[in-house]
């Protein structure tokens, strides 16, 4: 049987644009799954405009999972015992320096169709939901296996559902939508064409409004903004903040300060003053000192570490959500 991406059998997290029929995205981290019976779940995948080196992902079957790059047709088998089946596609990595932002996309994922026997309707999702803005650290630059510090982390080694967000989205509980761009900030546009984080933030990519409502906001930006005037930083930070409030009210931010303590005085006079007019409190976590400054990019078990120590400052947003 054929089920759409707009079908209900289908359950969606990160950020995506589903329009007639199909589910796009270029942003790593974003993932969907189903529930299925048969012998076996096809994906089919609009490879148009696509280059190569094309898009990896991770297929999941319950608790196992295993890479593939993404082909115009992925054939899934499920164990033959009858049972329902957890199925689930996570983009693991995109070429960033291909274009992500404006048409034509080229590091995407265009989700066409679902082919089962039988897809099981998903049950409503409750689970509070966490967005995490960032840069190539929550992208997962350089997370793809345990490399030396002298690789340049070129972004296909990298892996999204290895960062220290995606620790934490399994180590809380939630749902988790990423927003990570190599190479960007509050005041620089990202690699593959992404603007400042500010105009980026509200939508999936130019022209196609985000729709996930987050119950909490996590920015973790300022590494690739050193050259920035301290009067231009505090003003696109700033404008960031405004730009999440106005988009989703209701949210709880909480600031993290760089791992490598860069911007540390002006994130932490930004949300005081931020705070302060708005009557809400903006969050500040001061990571500096937490993990080696070198490399930049912290490795697979620099990640873990960042996720357990920032557990108790989500679980707290999240216990006063509740």
């Amino acid at each position: 049987m054929k089920y759409t991406a707009e079908a209900k059998e289908l359950k969606f997290d990160g950020r995506w644009c589903i329009r007639e029929g199909q589910a796009v995205t270029a942003v790593p981290g974003s993932r969907f799954e189903v529930t299925a019976r048969g012998d076996c779940v096809v994906f089919e995948f609009d490879m148009g405009g696509n280059e190569m080196p094309f898009p990896h992902v991770w297929i999941g079957v319950d608790d196992v999972k295993v890479e593939a790059e993404l082909t115009a047709r992925m054939r899934v088998e499920l164990p033959e015992d009858g049972a329902p089946h957890r199925v689930r596609v996570i983009l693991k990595n995109c070429q960033e320096r291909l274009p992500r932002w404006k048409q034509p996309l080229c590091g995407k994922v265009t989700l066409r169709a679902v082919y089962a026997r039988e897809l099981l309707p998903q049950e409503p999702d409750l689970r509070p939901r966490i967005l995490f803005v960032g840069d190539s650290i929550t992208e997962g630059i350089m997370t793809g296996e345990d490399i030396p510090e002298a690789d340049t982390g070129e972004c296909m080694t990298s892996d999204a559902d290895a960062t220290y967000a995606a620790h934490l989205v399994r180590m809380l509980q939630v749902r988790g939508s990423y927003m990570g761009y190599g190479g960007g900030g509050v005041t620089l546009e990202a690699i593959g064409g992404v603007p400042f984080a500010a105009d980026a933030y509200p939508y999936v990519f130019e022209g196609e409004p985000a729709t996930e409502v987050p119950d909490v906001v996590s920015i973790n930006l300022g590494t690739n903004d050193w050259g920035a005037s301290r009067e231009t930083f505090v003003m696109q930070y700033r404008r960031l903040l405004e730009v999440i409030r106005q988009t989703h009210p209701q949210a709880k931010i909480l600031c993290i300060v760089p791992f490598i303590g860069c911007r540390k005085e002006e994130i932490h006079e930004v949300a005081a003053a931020f705070s302060a007019e708005h009557g809400t409190p903006v969050t500040v976590v001061d990571t500096d000192g937490w993990l080696p400054r070198e490399p930049l990019h912290p490795l697979r078990a620099g990640h873990r570490t960042a996720a357990e120590k920032l557990l108790p400052y989500f679980q707290k947003l999240l216990q006063e959500e509740s």
